[in-house]
Protein backbone atom coordinates (compact mmCIF):
# COMPACT_ATOMS: atom_id res chain seq x y z
CA UNK A 1 0.00 0.00 0.00
CA UNK A 2 1.33 3.62 -0.90
CA UNK A 3 2.00 6.13 1.81
CA UNK A 4 0.23 8.99 1.28
CA UNK A 5 2.40 11.24 3.03
CA UNK A 6 4.87 10.67 0.34
CA UNK A 7 2.42 10.87 -2.53
CA UNK A 8 2.13 14.71 -2.05
CA UNK A 9 5.18 16.25 -1.76
CA UNK A 10 6.47 14.22 -5.21
CA UNK A 11 3.05 15.30 -6.93
CA UNK A 12 3.85 18.55 -5.80
CA UNK A 13 7.51 18.66 -6.62
CA UNK A 14 6.46 16.86 -10.23
CA UNK A 15 4.32 20.27 -10.54
CA UNK A 16 7.01 22.43 -9.80
CA UNK A 17 9.49 20.81 -12.38
CA UNK A 18 6.88 20.87 -15.04
CA UNK A 19 6.31 24.74 -14.20
CA UNK A 20 9.62 25.63 -14.69
CA UNK A 21 9.87 24.00 -17.63
CA UNK A 22 6.74 25.60 -19.59
CA UNK A 23 8.28 28.99 -17.55
CA UNK A 24 11.67 29.52 -17.83
CA UNK A 25 12.92 32.27 -15.19
CA UNK A 26 13.94 34.39 -17.94
CA UNK A 27 10.38 34.48 -19.94
CA UNK A 28 9.39 35.27 -16.33
CA UNK A 29 11.70 37.83 -15.42
CA UNK A 30 11.44 39.80 -18.91
CA UNK A 31 9.91 43.04 -18.57
CA UNK A 32 7.46 44.24 -20.98
CA UNK A 33 8.86 47.50 -22.72
CA UNK A 34 6.47 49.59 -23.72
CA UNK A 35 7.58 52.72 -26.12
CA UNK A 36 5.86 55.66 -27.16
CA UNK A 37 7.10 57.79 -29.79
CA UNK A 38 7.56 61.54 -29.43
CA UNK A 39 5.67 61.81 -33.06
CA UNK A 40 3.01 60.26 -31.24
CA UNK A 41 2.79 61.72 -27.36
CA UNK A 42 1.48 65.08 -27.28
CA UNK A 43 -1.30 67.27 -29.43
CA UNK A 44 -2.25 66.83 -32.28
CA UNK A 45 -4.89 68.39 -34.91
CA UNK A 46 -6.68 66.85 -37.70
CA UNK A 47 -7.34 69.33 -40.61
CA UNK A 48 -10.56 68.86 -43.05
CA UNK A 49 -13.10 71.17 -45.34
CA UNK A 50 -16.65 71.05 -46.02
CA UNK A 51 -18.23 71.21 -49.49
CA UNK A 52 -18.36 74.81 -49.29
CA UNK A 53 -14.39 74.98 -48.23
CA UNK A 54 -15.12 75.46 -44.09
CA UNK A 55 -12.34 74.24 -42.41
CA UNK A 56 -12.91 71.66 -39.85
CA UNK A 57 -10.69 70.53 -37.40
CA UNK A 58 -10.45 68.12 -34.64
CA UNK A 59 -7.67 68.29 -31.47
CA UNK A 60 -6.69 65.72 -29.82
CA UNK A 61 -3.75 64.49 -27.39
CA UNK A 62 -1.66 61.38 -26.46
CA UNK A 63 -1.01 61.35 -22.95
CA UNK A 64 2.34 59.60 -21.63
CA UNK A 65 0.37 56.82 -20.40
CA UNK A 66 -0.70 55.91 -24.14
CA UNK A 67 -4.23 57.35 -23.42
CA UNK A 68 -5.97 59.15 -26.67
CA UNK A 69 -7.99 61.99 -25.86
CA UNK A 70 -10.37 63.63 -27.52
CA UNK A 71 -9.85 68.14 -27.04
CA UNK A 72 -12.22 69.58 -29.40
CA UNK A 73 -13.48 70.14 -33.03
CA UNK A 74 -14.64 73.61 -34.96
CA UNK A 75 -16.02 74.31 -38.22
CA UNK A 76 -19.11 72.65 -37.61
CA UNK A 77 -21.36 71.04 -35.28
CA UNK A 78 -20.45 67.51 -34.68
CA UNK A 79 -21.32 63.97 -32.70
CA UNK A 80 -18.13 62.91 -30.87
CA UNK A 81 -18.92 59.23 -30.08
CA UNK A 82 -15.46 58.05 -27.77
CA UNK A 83 -14.78 54.86 -26.54
CA UNK A 84 -11.25 53.29 -24.73
CA UNK A 85 -8.64 53.58 -27.37
CA UNK A 86 -10.77 55.60 -29.95
CA UNK A 87 -12.73 57.97 -30.73
CA UNK A 88 -15.00 59.77 -33.90
CA UNK A 89 -16.21 62.89 -34.91
CA UNK A 90 -19.08 63.48 -37.44
CA UNK A 91 -19.43 67.06 -38.52
CA UNK A 92 -23.56 67.69 -38.77
CA UNK A 93 -24.32 68.80 -42.01
CA UNK A 94 -21.10 68.02 -43.99
CA UNK A 95 -21.23 64.64 -44.53
CA UNK A 96 -17.52 64.53 -43.23
CA UNK A 97 -16.43 61.95 -40.58
CA UNK A 98 -12.92 61.53 -38.80
CA UNK A 99 -11.78 58.62 -36.97
CA UNK A 100 -8.63 58.50 -34.63
CA UNK A 101 -7.62 55.60 -32.50
CA UNK A 102 -4.03 54.23 -30.88
CA UNK A 103 -3.13 50.59 -30.85
CA UNK A 104 0.68 49.39 -29.31
CA UNK A 105 2.29 46.84 -32.15
CA UNK A 106 5.44 45.30 -30.87
CA UNK A 107 5.79 47.20 -27.93
CA UNK A 108 5.34 50.67 -29.54
CA UNK A 109 2.22 52.93 -29.61
CA UNK A 110 0.56 53.73 -32.74
CA UNK A 111 -1.30 56.78 -34.01
CA UNK A 112 -4.04 56.20 -36.67
CA UNK A 113 -6.38 58.68 -38.15
CA UNK A 114 -9.02 58.38 -41.43
CA UNK A 115 -11.64 60.10 -43.03
CA UNK A 116 -14.22 60.36 -45.38
CA UNK A 117 -16.72 62.67 -46.49
CA UNK A 118 -19.70 62.39 -49.43
CA UNK A 119 -18.75 63.57 -53.02
CA UNK A 120 -19.51 67.38 -53.18
CA UNK A 121 -21.67 68.46 -55.50
CA UNK A 122 -19.75 70.06 -58.64
CA UNK A 123 -20.27 73.82 -58.60
CA UNK A 124 -22.68 76.23 -60.71
CA UNK A 125 -21.78 76.74 -64.03
CA UNK A 126 -21.29 80.32 -65.02
CA UNK A 127 -20.92 81.42 -68.78
CA UNK A 128 -17.28 83.30 -68.77
CA UNK A 129 -17.92 84.99 -72.16
CA UNK A 130 -19.17 88.51 -71.49
CA UNK A 131 -22.34 89.72 -73.32
CA UNK A 132 -22.02 91.18 -76.27
CA UNK A 133 -21.94 94.54 -76.89
CA UNK A 134 -22.17 95.16 -80.31
CA UNK A 135 -19.20 97.24 -80.65
CA UNK A 136 -20.60 100.72 -78.80
CA UNK A 137 -19.79 99.63 -75.40
CA UNK A 138 -23.11 99.27 -74.46
CA UNK A 139 -24.82 96.14 -73.44
CA UNK A 140 -28.37 95.02 -73.13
Amino acid sequence: MHNGKRRIPLIVGMALVAMALAFPVTVAAREHHRTIPPEVLGAHVWNGAACDGTALTVAFHVTDRGRLVFDSAAGSPTMVRKHHGWFSVRFVGEKVRMVAWVNWRHGTLQLHTRSRSAECPPPPVTDPTPPDDGGNGQTG
